[in-house]
């Protein structure tokens, strides 16, 4: 597992009252980390669901090095799901600017 170079979560997000269409991605100390704005999406239900998915990135993170390790430590069962350990290690090198 490499060391953790983003603002640790959790995230939280929230949509603007006044413009639907825009919501923020906050962390911890309600440093602002995005914002997510779709002006074409005028009842802000894409904003609000890409604000949802960026907001769940850390506990994403930690869920995909989860089940890596412990897939890993399951190499007996390790064939079975061979495809799904090239899923979790391609997503976490995206995450985490890597390969693994």
């Amino acid at each position: 597992m490499s060391e953790t170079k983003h603002t640790p979560g959790p995230w939280t997000f929230t949509q603007s009252t006044f413009e639907p269409h825009w919501c923020d991605v906050r962390g911890t100390d309600h440093e602002e980390l995005a914002t997510v704005w779709n002006k074409a999406d005028t009842h802000g239900k894409v904003a609000l669901a890409n604000a949802r998915m960026i907001a769940a990135a850390p506990e994403l993170l930690e869920a995909c090095n989860a089940a890596l390790v412990r897939g890993c430590a399951n190499l007996g069962q390790l064939a079975d799901h061979d495809d799904t350990i090239k899923l979790l290690r391609a997503a976490l090198a995206k995450a985490e600017g890597g390969a693994r």
